[in-house]
């Protein structure tokens, strides 16, 4: 698997502190995931992060080309560049796309449990999908979609070759959600609140990211399925970050 942490400047000192966090919760050095930072055109690599991250993983760094910035066409830059650099990393190692993927995350994702990784890659594995992630109903284009921090496996451009870049003007998942909804499973372990933070979704304090979840859409797969998921996206402070380390890696709770 490619873990592929993606990030520009805004976002930077947390993507960083998310890395580190991910190399402390593994016990001991692991071969089977590829750690990628990816940023933006305008981003640094932080060296001592990428540094510090290779004591548990092997890491590659990417940097995108396209000067494209804002809201959608930098998030759909980047993830369309890192995507083919990820296809690129696995043929230079003589890895079948056919059978690898890539977990796409961004820096408000916060781990819930010491074995969320390979949580997430035994699903991806048992799903007998191309795709799995937290399966949203409700969405500003108001089609069913899968959010972008999800898995991937990496000959999906086969499939949908506009994963490189969308044509459209809007966010790259929900554009694709025709090809990308067929072959797609809901995740279990993917859990995705894209409104927490907002005006009518405040902040309600890190427990609620250990609380079951349930999705309450109808037109959900896993609708009232009590979950406990191991991966949350939508964390837009750091604080879901510091409670996670102190538990899963300080264990002072």
């Amino acid at each position: 698997m490619i873990l592929d942490l993606m990030f520009w400047n805004g976002d930077k000192d947390q993507a960083n502190k998310l890395a580190r966090l991910i190399a402390d919760i593994e016990p001991a050095k692991r071969t089977d995931v590829i750690f990628l930072f990816s940023a933006r055109y305008d981003t640094d690599h932080d060296a001592a992060t990428v540094q510090y991250v290779k004591n548990k993983f092997p890491v590659e760094t990417f940097k995108s080309t396209h000067m494209a910035a804002g809201w959608p066409d930098g998030p759909n830059k980047l993830i369309g560049d890192s995507y083919m650099n990820c296809v690129k990393i696995a043929r230079q190692r003589n890895i079948p796309i056919e059978d690898e993927f890539v977990l796409f995350i961004e820096p408000d994702v916060v781990p819930l449990k010491n074995d969320w990784l390979d949580r997430i890659m035994k699903e991806y594995r048992g799903c007998g999908k191309k795709i799995l992630g937290s399966w949203i109903g409700k969405t500003n284009s108001c089609q069913a979609h899968v959010n972008g921090n999800m898995c991937m496996r990496l000959d999906f451009w086969r499939t949908c070759d506009e994963i490189f870049h969308p044509r459209k003007r809007a966010a790259w998942d929900t554009n694709l959600w025709p090809y990308i909804q067929p072959h797609a499973a809901p995740s279990r372990e993917i859990w995705n609140d894209w409104r927490l933070g907002l005006g009518d979704n405040p902040w309600r304090g890190v427990d609620f990211l250990w609380e079951p979840k349930s999705f309450q859409d109808e037109g959900n797969p896993l609708y009232g399925e009590v979950l406990s998921p191991s991966m949350f996206h939508g964390c837009k402070r750091t604080e879901g970050l510091d409670e996670a380390r102190a538990r899963l890696v300080d264990k002072k709770v």
